[in-house]
This record gives C-alpha cells, sequence and structure tokens, in this order.
C-alpha cells in the first residue's frame, strides 16, 4: 500500500516512518507472510485509525482495507455504545436498558463494532428501534386492522427487513391484486415470495416486486381475520 501524509507530523508505523509533511508517502508492505500491516495488530491499527481520521491517505492497497484487528468481544452497558464504548471490530455489544414500549418498536438491545478498536463509534444496530420504523403504503382496498400495530418496514442489519403490522379489507381482492407498497429503502433487489398468516392458521402467500409493491398470491376475503406480517422476515440483497 502507499500512505500518504495529509499533514505536516511525522507518524511511525513500527520500524517505518512516514515523513512530516503533506505529500510525503511511504510504500507499506500489505502482501507477503512477513508484513508488519498484516502480523502486528498496533501498526494495523495505526494505519486504519490515521486514515479513517483522514490524517494519511491510503491507496495501492491489498483488500481487505481497513483488516480488522483485536479479538471480538461480548460488552455490555447502559445505553446505546455509539460514541461511548472502544471495542475491536466484530464485537458484540448487549444494552441492559431495554425498555419496549411494543412488538413494534423496540430498542435495540444487539450491536454488533464495524470499526476498529481505536474508534468509539460504527457501533451498528442489529435490531430495529423506535426512529427506524418505515409505513407501508396501502392499496385503497386495504385498511390498517384495529387494535394492531400500523403496517411497517425496519431494517435489520444491512441486508434483511422485517414486517410489523396487520391490515383487513374492505372488499374482497383477487389474487394477483396490489395490497400495499414498500418505503424506497427496502426495494428488494429480486423478487420475493412469503407466506403471512390470516388468523390463528390460515396461511395466504404474498409476492413483492422489485419496485416493492407487494401483491396478493390468492383472493383475499373483506370478512374473517386479520391479515397479520408480524415477524416477516425478508432479504433486502
Amino acid at each position: 500500500m502507499i500512505i500518504t501524509n495529509q499533514t505536516d507530523v511525522a507518524y511511525w508505523f513500527g520500524p517505518m516512518q512516514l515523513p512530516a509533511g503533506s505529500g510525503s508517502t511511504l510504500n507499506l508492505d500489505d502482501t507477503s507472510d512477513t508484513s508488519l500491516y498484516l502480523i502486528d495488530d498496533s501498526v494495523a491499527d495505526m494505519v486504519n485509525t490515521l486514515d479513517q481520521s483522514g490524517l494519511i491517505l491510503v491507496t495501492s492497497y491489498a483488500t481487505p482495507f481497513p483488516r480488522p484487528t483485536g479479538v471480538p468481544r461480548v460488552v455490555h452497558g447502559v445505553g446505546s455504545p455509539q460514541g461511548m464504548v472502544y471495542a475491536p471490530q466484530g464485537s458484540i455489544y448487549l444494552r441492559r436498558d431495554i425498555a419496549v414500549a411494543s412488538p413494534a418498536s423496540p430498542v435495540s438491545s444487539v450491536y454488533v463494532k464495524t470499526t476498529g478498536v481505536t474508534f468509539n463509534t460504527g457501533w451498528s444496530s442489529l435490531l430495529p428501534d423506535a426512529s427506524s420504523w418505515q409505513a407501508l403504503t396501502l392499496a385503497t382496498s386495504v385498511t390498517h386492522a384495529a387494535g394492531y400495530f400500523t403496517p411497517a418496514a425496519a431494517m435489520i442489519g444491512s441486508d434483511l427487513f422485517v414486517l410489523s403490522g396487520a391490515v383487513t379489507m374492505t372488499a374482497t381482492v383477487a389474487a394477483g391484486s396490489t395490497l400495499m407498497t414498500l418505503p424506497t429503502a427496502f426495494f428488494p433487489s429480486s423478487k420475493l415470495q412469503a407466506t403471512i398468516v390470516a388468523g390463528l392458521s390460515a396461511a395466504v402467500d404474498i409476492a413483492i416486486s422489485t419496485s416493492g409493491v407487494i401483491t396478493s398470491g390468492s383472493s383475499w376475503s373483506a370478512a374473517g381475520s386479520p391479515y397479520s406480517l408480524d415477524g416477516l422476515t425478508l432479504r433486502l440483497v
């Protein structure tokens, strides 16, 4: 990799120095078996931290960059870890002060660290919190079922999303009819098919297009129990 200084300060990477002065460069081995960047976490942490802080510019690097350092840990505490807790990349944080207002809008209890050990930012929630739910757009023949959560979607990590809520029909809809539409952020990269529950036992099929349109796989009746979306988890990519 080529490291270019963006400041007037010299930096050391183990025994190797990046001279002071904006534009000064250092070639650092990041491919061989004896590469300090690959075998010495302190060197990798220095490169990763300075790069992410904008103090150096790293180019012509081998992937993955920045490489994970340290051993992931399981930590716990009160409140969100974002901006507060340092831990190696891949670590898990368990939040102890969970206050769930409703099953459809929980405060996230589990976070994973996506940045290096020298950062206290980069904690990514593994569960949706109250602010992450986005309402679905319902077709004219579909209405929010009274007593149930508003139909909504929320991300889980970076490639899954979950649905919540329930609907009823104002009139019977035929198979292939549009029922509702996902918010733009939840448009899947490929077509999806799933099964949801109507009442305690009946199952009905739905299809989701790449433009987020959810259609019925069979006729949906205006009579009977609401159609529940609760807990339906789907792939985004």
